[in-house]
């Protein structure tokens, strides 16, 4: 079986004209729905297989799990929106004789994770050639029934954002395990009639947009070990204490045999316990459980990142600390998940119908006049399978377990979307895509989830009056955040640098100008931005109140109008090489006139750096790292402000905002600055974490791509790789080595490879640079500069 990728059609005929073969079925459901109630349903279909291979293509609303003859073929579809509802597309070889497809679909409303929207339930399926008439829905005698006994407990929440999903309770006594009565399945809205694109007429909302990722990853895990059993389940959501005396049970080998499929385990009646299953590093999965027995008994499945030094936060802390993420002794489990009850049956295959993530599972089981056989317990791993190309290694030993941690947690946050943490949220926020995105150009060949995420922030203005982007999307809760929406516009640039499709980025142009233009109704008379409305994020600074910097929520920022001045460069230089020349040369002039405006208000003249805001009474590592980002300070007044963010009484920058603190280091040509500046990434290896997280401790998400940063700069500051034209065309090396007196570095390259192998002695650099064949370069050292050609360039300056 192979995934196939159809090119997108004309956006402008979605719902009119008939571009896809699967707009040639029809959506169907089940007649014993309930309208506004969450709803399971299962579809399934036999057929005759043709000679030739079946080409099918396939979706439902909300989601659904598609089998063939009892093997998972697809699971989805993409998150998106009703205007860009996604379908994949799949070639199967089949053997001469009856196969069976069997759909699992999902339309749950507000108990569904928040990234997942919705129009109304359904499934779709079409095949090609003469395998329409066999397949498709609409057409196809397809049954359809509704599963019972699944219902939500919209009790149990993590505490603060909790956007995953409800918690689900799978009752397998009212749950139909073979088809009960399963009826021919209705049309609830039929194939896409071909002749209303004469008129114009737009017959469908839900208007299909082929899937252009490769499918999650679903390999089975068994990894780690358990550690411990609490003679007491306990409640699902509640604090769980584990004593020292609970990880010496004997029991526990008993079930790590369990975990290695070498033995069964038997809970007898009328029991209560809680088996902690330490999974040793970061996971996303769905977890399953096999059963025999057990009618009426409770097995949740609970998931948590680590457990906590106190149950509940303490001494003015925003949340419980976790402390040494590998210790489980005298702390305390807080989860969440879901909750399965067995019916007594024999081999019962449970696996929860969205997928949760993190380091430490609890198994809560209770019995009651039936003991239960646990036969099986592990996870269906899902993420984005990501192939990392890109390497760095070097003289300092310690690098490789930090840049460990920066790919773990680009992997647990890239699946349908860049995620920004996958145990609260699952939600792709714009400034934390952006620097996931980088890290991914650096490191990955394949850029379908960047270009994804191009799309999805464009397609995001529709619910916003088409001005500025949503700050997350898709999320069916509207959120606003002006800053993220200038973010999107540097990560347009950042495409087309790294990765070209000037196409493609040509089309974002109307959405960067619609930006601009939004924020143009915020200057006030000077040509400052001023009082933008909604949340001006820039930072986890914990001495900012939520993340605005000062000035920011009622007045002038220095910040946000240098991020503004910042991202009118970017805008500029999209236009001078895609768009309107002259629309480049206004935008340059606006940002010329807000850099002089912002030195006159801001600049400090006795402290010699730029204020936050104009009372002067804020300082931040924000505003100098935006203002030398910017370069319009003199010479003198570079080194200040560059000086003066050694200052430990400036409000610091966080792991989020490290990303441009590092970005202006570079360009300060002081890389001793990313050395000194990663104490919070060694205290977390400290900790034992395997990703990194939110902010420093305590942190509430053990789990944010947004820290992954720090390998991305080992790439481009470092070792110095970067383009120097769009699309890559150029390679410039600037290496930037510290302290160090070697590196290596393999960079994916839309032409291939980009490799790099250097020896530092005092001012004397020496090795190689290999360019794809077709790319020319520069490499600079200390002021001076070698051209470099495509295959090996020898490298040797003393």
């Amino acid at each position: 079986m192979k995934k196939i990728f159809l090119t997108p059609g004309n956006p402008d005929a979605a719902g009119i004209h008939q571009q896809y073969p699967i707009e040639d079925a029809a959506w169907i459901w089940s007649e014993d729905d309930k309208p506004g109630t969450p709803t399971f349903a299962r579809f399934s279909l036999t057929f005759t297989a043709l000679t030739e291979p079946m080409k099918l293509h396939v979706s439902g609303d909300q989601r659904y799990e598609l089998l063939l003859d009892g093997k998972l073929i697809s699971r989805g579809p993409d998150a998106g929106d009703k205007w860009h509802w996604s379908f994949a597309s799949y070639e199967i070889p089949l053997t001469a004789g009856e196969h069976t497809f069997e759909a699992i679909v999902w339309c749950l409303g507000n108990d569904a994770p928040l990234a997942h929207h919705s129009h109304a339930a359904g499934f779709i399926l079409a095949g090609e050639g003469a395998y329409a008439d066999l397949i498709n829905t609409g057409k196809a005698p397809w049954k359809a029934e509704v599963l019972d006994g699944i219902s939500f407990d919209e009790k149990r929440l993590l505490e603060g954002a909790h956007y995953i999903g409800s918690a689900a309770v799978f009752d397998g006594r009212d749950f139909p395990w073979e088809p009960k009565n399963p009826k021919s399945a209705i049309i609830t809205e039929p194939p896409l009639e071909d002749w209303c694109w004469r008129y114009g007429m737009r017959l469908s909302d839900r208007r299909f947009q082929p899937s252009g990722l490769p499918d999650q990853k679903a390999n089975e895990i068994r990894t780690g070990c358990v550690r411990a059993i609490v003679p007491e389940a306990g409640e699902a959501g509640e604090a769980t204490f584990f004593p020292k005396a609970v990880t010496d049970d004997p029991a526990i080998a008993t079930w790590n045999a369990l975990l290695k499929r070498e033995k069964s385990v038997t809970i007898p009646a009328n029991s209560s316990l809680a088996v902690l299953w330490d999974l040793e590093n970061y996971y996303c999965g769905y977890p399953a459980l096999q059963t025999d027995g057990g009618n009426g008994a409770q097995l949740t499945v609970e998931w948590a990142e680590s457990l906590f030094e106190t149950a509940k936060a303490i001494n003015g802390d925003r949340t419980p600390r976790k402390g040494q993420r590998s210790v489980i002794a005298e702390k305390y489990f807080v989860g969440f998940g879901d909750t399965f009850i067995p019916d007594g049956g024999k081999q019962r295959n449970w696996h929860n119908y969205w997928w949760r993530s993190g380091r430490y599972m609890l198994l809560r089981i209770k019995t009651y006049a039936e003991a239960v056989t646990i036969k099986d317990w592990s996870i269906q791993e899902t993420r984005l399978p990501l192939n990392f190309e890109g390497q760095f290694s070097s003289s300092d030993e310690s690098l490789p377990a930090l840049f460990q941690l920066c790919q773990r947690g680009l992997e647990m946050c890239a699946h349908e979307t860049f995620v920004d943490c996958p145990y609260y949220e699952q939600l792709m926020y714009i400034g934390d895509g952006r620097l996931q995105a980088l890290c991914l150009y650096a490191t990955v060949q394949d850029a379908s989830l960047q270009r994804r995420a191009l799309n999805l922030v464009d397609w995001s203005r529709a619910t916003q009056g088409g001005g500025w982007t949503a700050s997350r999307y898709p999320s069916r809760m509207d959120q606003i955040i002006p800053t993220f929406s200038l973010i999107w516009i540097s990560m347009v640039r950042d495409h087309y640098d790294w990765r070209g499709e000037a196409d493609f980025i040509k089309g974002k142009l109307p959405a960067v100008r619609a930006v601009l233009d939004r924020f143009a109704d915020y200057k006030n008379e000077r040509g400052l931005l001023e009082k933008i409305p909604c949340w001006q994020f820039v930072d986890w600074c914990s001495t900012w109140d939520t993340g605005y910097p000062p000035g920011a929520m009622d007045g002038v920022s220095s910040v946000i109008n240098l991020l503004y001045a910042w991202t009118l460069q970017n805008a500029a230089y999209l236009e001078s090489h895609l768009g309107d020349s002259l629309r480049a040369d206004l935008l340059l002039q606006q940002r010329e006139a807000i850099l002089k405006e912002v030195h006159k208000c801001f600049w400090d003249t006795d402290k010699k750096m730029l204020a936050d805001d104009e009372a002067h009474t804020s300082f931040s590592q924000h505003g100098q790292t935006f203002a030398l980002l910017n370069d319009f300070l003199d010479e003198d007044e570079k080194d200040a402000a560059f000086n003066a963010m050694q200052d430990p009484s400036l409000h610091q920058a966080t792991v989020y905002f490290r990303h441009y603190l590092f970005a202006c280091s570079f360009q300060q040509m002081k890389p001793d600055t990313y050395f000194s500046s990663l104490g919070d990434w060694w205290g977390m290896l400290k900790a034992d974490a395997h990703t990194p997280w939110e902010r420093p401790e305590p942190s509430r998400s053990d789990c944010h791509a947004w820290g992954s940063h720090p390998w991305f700069w080992a790439f481009t500051g470092l070792a110095g790789i970067h383009p120097s034209a769009p699309e890559f065309a150029e390679v410039r090396i600037a290496p930037q080595p510290g302290s160090l007196n070697e590196l290596s570095a393999s960079m994916p390259h839309p032409k291939g490879t980009i490799k790099l192998s250097l020896t530092f002695e005092g001012a004397a650099c020496r090795g190689k640079a290999i360019l794809p064949e077709t790319i020319t370069g520069t490499f600079i050292w200390r002021g001076e500069e070698i051209a470099l050609q495509g295959g090996e360039n020898i490298v040797e300056i003393k």
